[in-house]
């Protein structure tokens, strides 16, 4: 699940006809992805992000719709300006990041599982592995920036969430994202 947003941007990329592992090469290009960029100090834990207090276990499908219909336009929310590198198309960009629905359900995020490893992507607005609101809303972000990104529908996933996703169709999406690392794709 967390590559969910990688997986959408590949297969608008690479295409998604029968016969093909997506699952394999989803994992075989995060790893690609991941060995060119400089290791992370794992030894530190990631930095806290803000979880919704007692976030609903089930979505609320109709509170879901009532909202996502009202964000109508990217909003994006400097928590925290960064002071690192700045992120440029064609870069690799490791974040942490929590996703939400406009109900406050936890749909994904990096900080499931024990070592907490941040989400590494290829940023490039021409060849996007991740949803149109991330591209937008990470512009002239820089290292160690915290960002609150409430993306319209139209620039996440539409009518078609990915499969096998909690995401509803139609839904607006909210995450809190940190950009931890700026690195070269060579």
């Amino acid at each position: 699940m967390r590559l969910t947003l990688l997986m959408v941007g590949l297969c608008a990329v690479l295409g998604c006809d029968q016969g093909y592992n997506f699952d394999r090469s989803v994992s075989e290009t995060q790893e690609k992805i991941t060995a060119r960029v400089r290791p992370l100090d794992t030894s530190k834990p990631p930095p806290k992000l803000p979880f919704p207090e007692n976030p609903p276990k089930q979505i609320d499908i109709q509170k879901v719709n009532v909202e996502s219909a009202k964000i109508t336009a990217l909003k994006v929310e400097e928590v925290k300006k960064g002071s690192g590198p700045l992120l440029q198309p064609g870069k690799y960009a490791s974040v942490h990041y929590v996703g939400m629905l406009p109900d406050n359900y936890v749909f994904d995020t990096t900080y499931d599982k024990a070592d907490a490893q941040p989400f590494t992507f290829l940023y490039d607005p021409a060849k996007p592995q991740v949803v149109e609101g991330w591209i937008e809303g990470m512009k002239g972000m820089r290292v160690g920036g915290h960002r609150r990104l409430t993306i319209p529908a139209s620039m996440a996933y539409g009518p078609n969430p990915p499969a096998g996703s909690p995401i509803p169709p139609n839904a607006a999406l909210i995450f809190e994202v940190i950009l931890m690392f700026v690195g070269d794709t060579e």
